[in-house]
């Protein structure tokens, strides 16, 4: 998962200035679905 998180960070901070923050939160909110669906982590309610 750190690592998932690494190359979403990278990714943010190498592309174009107006797509970079984009990838980096759409990745996130891939990244934190998976994790929920997986068990891996439980939802606040």
């Amino acid at each position: 998962m750190l690592f998932t998180y690494e190359i979403l960070r990278e990714a943010g901070i190498r592309m174009p200035k107006m797509i970079g923050p984009a990838v980096s939160i759409v990745g996130a909110l891939v990244l934190g679905q998976s994790a929920v669906e997986a068990g891996l982590v439980s939802t606040l309610w």
